[in-house]
This record gives C-alpha cells, structure tokens and sequence, in this order.
C-alpha cells in the first residue's frame, strides 16, 4: 500500500519517508556582521543550513570582533582629566 509523505509530498511506504526522517547533516557556517560601529563582528555556528546558521547567532556572543580604526567617523570627541568628575568639567565651562 502506497502512502504519500507529509513532509515531500513523494509516495512511500509509510507516512513518513526514509529520506526525510534521516536527520539533516550539520556543517560550521562562519557569519560575519558588520555593525555601525567600525568593527566586524564574527560567529561561528554549527547549523543545518544559512537561515538556522541567522537564527542562532541571536542567543550568541561573538567569537571575535575585529576593529577597523581607520575608517571610523568621531562624531563628538571629549577629553577629561583622569578621575574628574563631568560637574568638575561643566563648572569650568561655565565661567
């Protein structure tokens, strides 16, 4: 008796197929996620496919993230005196 399976849609002996109860094979996909800020953000995730590979990295640190200091922007540079506080600073430029 032929029966056709729910996942594939192809005729087989049972509900289910022996091609798609084999689990799927897992393989590293590195992701790397260039941010706002000059820097890069990398993953390495083990995964079935690309989409599940985006889907973890949400839950995940990165494994390393790799800064581009020459292409950056400063949009508002500060500099302080070490341990000042920022009231110590306000006051000086109001005079």
């Amino acid at each position: 008796m032929n029966q056709i399976c729910k996942i594939c849609k192809k005729k087989s002996e049972t509900e289910i197929c022996l091609e798609c109860s084999k689990p799927k094979p897992k393989f590293y996909y590195d992701v790397k996620i260039e941010t706002m800020l000059p820097a890069t953000l990398t993953y390495r995730i083990l995964a079935e496919d690309p989409q599940q590979a985006v889907d973890l990295i949400k839950k995940m640190q990165p494994n390393s993230v790799s800064y581009k200091l020459i292409g950056r922007k400063d949009l508002k540079l500060r500099v302080y005196e070490a341990g000042c506080s920022i009231i110590k600073l306000m006051l000086n430029i109001l005079k």
